[in-house]
């Protein structure tokens, strides 16, 4: 499995729209992504980040224009691999302002 821009290979080929499927391709998610899904990730007390597993899941179905049953069908690393992908759309600038910790 690779992350390369928005793009990720997957280690296990899922099917999506009736086609075997090996790369998913992700779109930068806009305020009202945002405001209709909520952040996908948790900031903690300590500064710590938790991945909201049931909202990352929403944005994966939605930036790479799969069906949830496609994103059901993911391996558990690949949708590792997807939630951080997704959550780092709104934490890269963040991270740098305010000193976040790295995904």
């Amino acid at each position: 499995m690779s992350e390369k821009n928005n793009t990720l290979t997957l280690s296990k080929a899922i099917q999506a729209h009736n086609e075997m499927v090996t790369i998913l391709e992700f779109r930068e998610p806009t305020g009202r992504d945002v405001r209709e899904l909520g952040y996908p990730y948790q900031l903690n007390q300590d500064d710590s980040i938790k991945l909201l597993s049931g909202v990352t899941a929403k944005y994966i179905e939605r930036l790479a224009n799969i069906p949830m049953s496609s994103v059901n069908e993911m391996s558990p690393s690949d949708l590792n691999v997807a939630s951080h992908l997704v959550a780092g759309f709104s934490t890269r600038s963040e991270r740098r302002r305010i000193n976040m910790p790295t995904l």
